[in-house]
């Protein structure tokens, strides 16, 4: 094939490769796949595999999950105490959707109003959550348990890379203070 970049044959029916024709970097898996008795017989078949599909979804996950709390004020163990049921969309007297989440801390309850653009946030994961029962939490690992950590290496990885993880002053960046002190600049 042509479009293989960096090929390596690991065994006999297992390649790992980049591919030219896409502008990103992930690699791929190539696995030779046996051939099915009733199938025709054109010769091997293969299964391609995207390497950073994990990845991804947590990049994914992260940004998501920096967008809801920032459009709606929520405290972390907030979130990570947040099941698909205390997501309830609604639409006021002019027709305008919003967001009401009920969340709930240690030990406080308290309901959360959001504009309606933060709908799409919660759709675009659940769209790729494994748990999306109503009894699920929202914010999960890959493999659909509850996020303990709340994508932390990925978030902290990302304000590091970018240099805002620490402020001018040397302390750690909080979002709202962030937004006071840009009002003043």
């Amino acid at each position: 094939m042509t479009y293989l970049l960096d090929k390596e044959e690991l065994k006999p029916g297992l390649i790992i490769f980049r591919r030219s024709d896409v502008r990103h970097r992930n690699y791929y898996c190539r696995v030779a796949v046996p051939k099915s008795k009733d199938g025709p017989s054109r010769g091997q078949r293969y299964k391609t595999i995207s390497l950073n599909t994990a990845s991804r979804w947590y990049r994914t996950m992260a940004y998501n999950f920096m967008l809801i709390l920032c459009n709606t004020g929520m405290r972390t163990m907030e979130a990570s105490n947040l099941r698909w049921r205390d997501l309830d969309t609604r639409t006021d007297a002019l027709g305008r959707k919003f967001v009401v989440l009920n969340v709930r801390g240690k030990k406080k309850y308290r309901e959360l109003v959001a504009q309606g653009s933060v709908a799409a946030y919660f759709e675009r994961i659940r769209a790729i959550s494994k748990a999306t029962g109503s009894n699920d939490c929202i914010f999960t690992t890959h493999k659909g348990e509850p996020a303990i950590t709340l994508y932390e290496s990925v978030i902290s990885d990302l304000l590091k890379e970018t240099g805002l993880l620490l402020s001018s002053s040397g302390s750690i960046r909080r979002t709202y203070s962030s937004e006071y002190n840009n009002q003043f600049i």
